[in-house]
């Protein structure tokens, strides 16, 4: 039986050892292939959860209201560069509340003065884009 990670071992099951060139193509293929795999699960893991243990994990984009996540990107954007983990933040809030984003929006409108909101939604962005100026001058 071959070992499903040896390539020696999957070549010499699938082609034999009869061809070397052969032999040797496929061994090569086998590693080309591994090494591409492992590195799409590498990248697919950095990217796939932000924040592990959320209450969205695992839960596609086409399970929640398209209006709901794009008001919530929007909102969450404020706070991250990150779209990924924004993203991955509205979709914990949507399974609290399905209509998360609609009720903050009524919210901030009954109890934050216009003006107020305003000017925090301004100093959000300079401190985002200061520390995102610090980011850039320490790389």
């Amino acid at each position: 039986m071959a070992k499903k990670n040896n390539p020696f071992a999957i070549c010499t099951k699938s082609v034999g050892r009869e061809d070397p060139d052969k032999y040797e193509r496929c061994v090569m293929d086998v590693k080309k292939q591994k090494k591409a795999s492992v590195f799409n699960l590498k990248k697919m893991a950095k990217e796939k959860d932000k924040i592990p243990g959320g209450f969205a994990d695992g839960k596609p984009d086409s399970k929640f209201n398209e209006e709901q996540m794009k008001s919530g990107l929007k909102i969450e954007m404020e706070h991250t560069d990150d779209k990924t983990l924004a993203k991955e933040i509205v979709k914990d809030h949507l399974m609290e509340d399905p209509k998360y984003y609609d009720h903050l929006d009524e919210l901030e409108k009954k109890y934050i003065d216009p003006e107020v909101s305003k000017k925090l939604k301004e100093k959000d962005r300079k401190e985002k884009k200061a520390f995102n100026l610090k980011k850039i001058k320490k790389t």
